[in-house]
């Protein structure tokens, strides 16, 4: 559930960044910055589960503490390890 963002700086500095926890667990998500969202979608409730999960959330970068949101699930089955 937790939600850290790494970035790599050219001098080769790492920084982090602490986000809100994620609704639930998820392993095997896909996630894409959309815009100044982070939007994850799919993945299982744990790293042994077999079922793809068709949900997603979306974090406003510009308004972190609001929290994740749910939006409506994916339109088809659920998505897992998308490449």
């Amino acid at each position: 559930r937790h939600v850290h963002l790494l970035q790599l700086s050219a001098d080769g500095r790492v920084t982090t960044r602490d986000f809100p926890p994620l609704p639930a667990p998820r392993a095997h998500a896909s996630g894409v910055l959309w815009g100044r969202r982070i939007v994850i979608l799919g993945g299982t409730d744990t790293p042994e589960a077999t079922h793809a999960l068709a949900s997603v959330w979306m974090l406003d970068l510009d308004m972190p503490d609001s929290g994740w949101q749910s939006l409506p699930d994916l339109p088809a089955p659920g998505r897992l390890l998308a490449t």
